[in-house]
């Protein structure tokens, strides 16, 4: 009789003992690893990071999270904490940090994919975009850089009806609201190139003449001279050249049968700010 009192009661604490190590491997908290962590979506990670709080019984603001918690059979909420109270480990404030980092590259993404197509955002990688120049915008390298933020908007169409044939729309700043600054190269009837700069607020566009290339010198006196325009636009500073130019006879050769030397130079000074292009004295 006491062998079957003893196989019972031995039974029951077997038992018992198996019941609650299938509920820590169930409710027991589980750090994951940051390979696995960035395997999660942007939901998933809101999630397990508030799971640290409701292990605690924090009840949330948000009615979603409380939802979602209370489906738990391991969550107790308690009504009088506040998250000043709560106390956590090092672990854990390690382990709600790293999740934040992982969220912040999510968030960070998004920004990036909202204004990947400018030059700003080209610039943060490809270190040699500014400044930019006439001579960068005709080379091939350059040029492939900027094709791929050279996309088709409302703003280019209307461009595009002033004098656009062919060439770049590129916007300069991220920045999606207010001001905003457009880098236009183009080729008039296939061959003369230009550049300027479109300034546009309010659906209100302003341009600046950058540059413009001679392709005929019927047009022009080069024994008295001619003007000529270049420029330098920096991250948020521009130059504008206004270069007077003679013939240069004396060194004229088969090949090169109308060199020039530059007699004087303007330069003006322009801040890109976002309130708008600002003149520098």
């Amino acid at each position: 009789m006491k062998k079957i009192i003893l196989f019972t009661l031995l039974f029951i604490i077997l038992s018992c003992k198996g019941q609650t190590e299938k509920l820590e491997v169930v409710s027991s908290f589980e750090y994951l690893s940051e390979e696995v962590l960035k395997t999660k979506t942007e939901k998933d990670l809101c999630l397990l990071r508030n799971e640290v709080f409701a292990r605690k019984g924090y009840v949330f603001k948000n009615e979603d999270l409380n939802t979602y918690f209370k489906t738990k059979t391991w969550y107790k909420p308690n009504n009088k904490l506040n998250p000043e109270s709560l106390n956590f480990s090092e672990k854990e404030k390690n382990y709600i940090n790293q999740i934040k980092y992982i969220e912040e590259d999510f968030f960070n993404k998004k920004e990036v994919s909202s204004s990947i197509m400018c030059i700003d955002h080209l610039a943060k990688t490809n270190s040699n975009i500014y400044p930019i120049t006439e001579n960068k915008l005709n080379s091939d390298k350059y040029y492939e850089l900027l094709k791929p933020i050279d996309y088709n908007s409302d703003n280019r169409k209307k461009i595009a009806e002033i004098f656009y044939d062919e060439g770049l729309v590129c916007d300069i700043t991220c920045n999606p609201i207010g001001i905003k600054y457009k880098l236009i190269s183009y080729f008039k009837d296939g061959e003369q190139h230009m550049v300027r700069l479109a300034i546009i607020k309010n659906n209100k566009i302003e341009y600046i003449k950058l540059y413009e290339t001679i392709i005929n010198v019927n047009g022009y006196s080069f024994n008295s001279g001619y003007y000529d325009i270049d420029f330098k636009l920096d991250v948020d500073s521009l130059e504008v050249y206004k270069i007077f130019k003679i013939w240069d006879k004396e060194n004229s050769s088969e090949e090169n049968r109308y060199p020039t030397k530059e007699l004087q130079r303007v330069v003006i000074k322009y801040k890109l700010t976002e309130n708008g292009l600002v003149e520098l004295e």
